[in-house]
């Protein structure tokens, strides 16, 4: 097991214990469990019925806590679960339950539950403790690290959220087991992402590895490169935990990879998952930084996510699930990338590469260099 204290110079320090095996866990988990009067568990019915999810919930149902009740509430998955409207049916359903403010909720999930979660345990009776135990990849590398929650509209990913800390989270790795090929290496785009932003061994590490290494899912390999991941997010969000300075670079392709996310319908399953829409927007950046800082890196970037599977062009499939023409779904995407974080003067704040571990931001009014980079997805 390996233990990250998280932020230990703040108030808001907290540990990730990342492991293989819950019996290293019990005693840990334990104590901090007993000052709650109640301990809700929001569980995401997709894995429902995995066996690590069996083990996670036999082990909270083993502690004898006298004083506080565990409670199981199960949860539908998807994007469209990402809402106000869950947001208010629970809200209901924990009043019934008598569920106070000295509780602890605990998302058991994907990214979805757990931002879901976060963000009510950040207004239920205007705060209460919070845990994070993400099911797959992309959670456990991106999602449930660094303190942001969020519900979506009816036409925009992540528009209502929060800041909320855990006071513990729980990277339990033989979740991945269970994970088709797909969620993993959708997952890894975010992992491959932030290796590009700070020089250390990670980046290496990937550069030595291929598809059937990671898809194979090896304890010892994952909890490594988790370890890695999860430490550079930190540093990232470290002091700024609102984006103000450093955090903003963990943006990376994701301005352009929320315009492709945007596009498609909440309510029904998305054609890109996140981490697929990421490794889109990575095309368009490094083809930007390419261009206005004179470097060659969207070759070995490309070949890169091409090594793991991941997307680097749209297909034609995409524009006939939208029944958009090339030209249309360029309009469309430049239009939805140009609101996206927003700096002085309604200008676009967009995260670039100098070079590979030199991120920058980059202010843009200019729609015609947006246009040309989702253009070279085509």
């Amino acid at each position: 097991m390996n233990i990250i204290q998280a932020y230990p110079n703040n108030s808001y320090s907290y540990p990730i214990y990342i492991c293989s095996e819950l019996e290293y866990l019990k005693c840990e988990v334990q104590k901090h469990l007993t000052k709650f009067s109640k301990v809700v568990l929001f569980v995401d019915s997709y894995i429902e019925e995995f066996k690590s999810t069996d083990e996670i919930l036999s082990m909270f149902k083993s502690y004898n806590l006298q004083d506080t009740e565990v409670i199981i509430r199960r949860l539908k998955p998807g994007k469209q679960s990402k809402s106000l409207q869950t947001i208010e049916k629970l809200a209901q359903w924990l009043l019934k339950k008598n569920v106070q403010r000295d509780s602890l909720f605990i998302s058991l999930g994907g990214g979805v539950i757990g931002d879901l979660i976060g963000f009510l345990s950040s207004i239920y009776f205007r705060g209460v403790s919070l845990a994070h135990i993400p099911s797959n990849l992309l959670s456990m590398t991106d999602s449930a690290i660094g303190g942001k929650t969020a519900v979506n509209t009816s036409c925009h990913v992540n528009t209502l959220g929060t800041y909320k800390h855990p006071i513990f989270t729980i990277i339990f790795t033989r979740f991945l087991e269970s994970l088709p090929e797909r969620d993993i290496l959708a997952g890894f785009a975010e992992i491959l992402k932030v290796s590009l932003l700070k020089k250390g061994d990670l980046l290496e590490k990937i550069r030595s590895l291929d598809k059937e290494k990671i898809i194979a899912k090896k304890t010892t390999l994952m909890e490594e490169i988790l370890s890695l991941s999860i430490s550079y997010k930190l540093h990232f969000t470290e002091n700024d935990i609102s984006e103000k300075n450093k955090r903003l670079f963990l943006n990376l392709g994701h301005t352009f990879g929320h315009a492709i996310e945007s596009l498609q319908d909440l309510k029904t399953e998305e054609y890109y998952r996140h981490g697929e829409a990421v490794s889109l927007g990575l095309i368009s950046c490094l083809y930007l930084s390419d261009k206005l800082y004179h470097t060659k890196n969207i070759s070995s970037v490309r070949n890169l996510l091409k090594t793991f599977g991941l997307p680097t062009k749209i297909q034609n499939d995409y524009l006939k699930k939208l029944k958009l023409s090339k030209e249309e779904l360029l309009k469309k995407l430049t239009e939805i990338a140009m609101k996206d974080k927003k700096g002085k003067k309604n200008r676009l704040n967009l995260v670039l590469l100098k070079d590979i571990y030199s991120p920058v931001i980059y202010i843009t009014d200019d729609q015609k260099i947006i246009e040309q980079a989702f253009e070279k997805l085509f």
